[in-house]
């Protein structure tokens, strides 16, 4: 996909894992910026019980192509929860700038540094 090419051909020196995982979905998440007027009602779809295995499928794609580009290679059951709390902040991010008006959306990506940051520390608290 784009959102790939994207990733693969941009550059991580400096970034640490928390901020190559927001970069990560920034990009993913300005893929649909042009998109925005009608976002609700792809959400709204998205939503219906006959589509939640294909979001499912692609939010679980999403999260594990940010993490691999984050650098994670775990292998234990860290690798489920790590994803799991990825696509959480992702959807809670999505939803956020369903309503940001600001310049640039910087309100969102603001909101999405604070549930990585908090997502973070939940994780170390958990030992992941």
């Amino acid at each position: 996909s784009e959102w790939v090419a994207d990733l693969e051909g941009g550059t991580t020196t400096g970034m640490d894992t928390t901020e190559r995982l927001h970069h990560a979905c920034q990009l993913r998440l300005l893929k649909q910026a042009p998109y925005m007027s009608s976002w609700p009602q792809a959400l709204a779809l998205q939503a219906l019980p006959q589509n939640a295995s294909s979001l499912i499928a692609h939010l679980a794609v999403l999260s594990d192509r940010a993490w691999l580009f984050a650098g994670d290679t775990s292998t234990d059951a860290s690798w489920y929860s790590k994803r799991l709390m990825l696509g959480g902040v992702y959807v809670a991010t999505e939803v956020y700038m369903l309503t940001d008006y600001s310049v640039d959306f910087e309100d969102t990506w603001d909101f999405m540094k604070r549930q990585l940051r908090d997502m973070e520390g939940a994780g170390a608290r958990a030992n992941i």
